[in-house]
């Protein structure tokens, strides 16, 4: 193969051999940005010389302190950072005709913690706390684990609307345990830990037993329970669906209860917590139960002696 005359490189026009690049890195990564030129027509060394090449961003900064280009106009990002995300042209000009190759560089930013959760020792029933956040490109999902499985974050234990607060309400020996929260977005997972103890009262009272629920309509289940301890001054019901939703908490003085306006044909998840003038209990046993479609039971049959009547566990 000749090389071109003088005449014939008068019409040698630049063209890229490469496509450009749309390219996602992480920070500290390296990159290759490709600038290869060929020709219409063949060209010797030493006229391909004549070709005229820069890289230019479009923010106009300059190119990143660590970048390289090599013989062949390609540029070597080394260790990118986030202020060196930009579009990155190829400029060619060769014979006064000029072509551009635009380069999209995005980069992301694995997960770092700003917020990270502390230690925690709290009294039962005294709420407990755990700060959590971290910054990264995207912007990372946090959620929260208590020895390695992730929470079910409901009634008691909730986060805050307008944080990553972790916030465990009315608490109990049972709340003990490593509380970890992960923070991961596409390029990353930053996991801190840190650990609750909970301390029963001396005062503590015990936790109600033989917990037994009733169905009596599409939209209401009867509930009873037993108290060992005399001095109880009020017991909390807790209840949601059993396959999952929000937990609703009520009050009650006594050791029996109608919890109404549920949803019909749906089985429901209940514990009780009993509360004296100084601590409150562990919570009971839970018991399932479901509601009825259209079914109504006449709240005479409520006594002890027709009970049985009614569907029960």
């Amino acid at each position: 193969m000749t090389a071109l005359s003088d005449i014939e490189l008068q019409s040698a026009n630049p063209e890229f051999l490469n496509p450009s690049a749309h390219v996602v890195q992480k920070t500290k990564d390296n990159l290759t940005l490709e600038c290869f030129t060929k020709y219409t027509a063949p060209m010797s060394m030493e006229q391909a010389t004549s070709e005229l090449s820069t890289w230019t961003r479009a923010s106009g900064r300059p190119l990143p302190e660590s970048a390289k280009i090599d013989i062949f106009n390609n540029l070597h990002l080394i260790n990118i950072q986030t202020e060196d995300a930009d579009i990155y042209s190829c400029n060619v000009t060769l014979n006064g005709r000029s072509i551009t190759q635009r380069n999209i560089l995005i980069v992301y930013v694995p997960p770092a913690f700003t917020k990270q959760p502390q230690n925690v020792k709290r009294l039962a029933p005294q709420t407990a706390r755990f700060e959590c956040d971290a910054t990264g490109e995207p912007v990372p999902k946090i959620k929260w684990l208590k020895n390695g499985e992730e929470l079910i974050l409901n009634g008691r234990v909730k986060k805050k609307s307008d944080s990553n607060t972790l916030v465990i309400s009315q608490t109990v020996a049972g709340d003990s345990g490593y509380y970890q929260c992960l923070a991961a977005n596409d390029v990353g997972i930053a996991v801190s830990s840190a650990r609750l103890f909970i301390i029963a009262s001396i005062n503590q009272p015990s936790a109600p037993t033989d917990l037994r629920a009733f169905t009596l309509s599409s939209s209401s289940i009867y509930l009873t329970w037993k108290s060992e301890d005399t001095n109880i001054k009020a017991f909390t019901i807790h209840y949601m669906p059993s396959n999952g939703g929000h937990e609703v908490q009520t009050v009650v003085p006594n050791n029996s209860v109608i919890i109404e306006k549920l949803l019909s044909n749906t089985s429901y998840t209940f514990y009780i917590r009993s509360y004296s003038g100084r601590s409150a209990s562990e919570q009971s046993e839970p018991v399932q139960q479901a509601t009825y479609e259209d079914l109504t039971i006449d709240q005479g049959m409520l006594d002890c002696s027709n009970l049985e009547v009614v569907m029960c566990i």
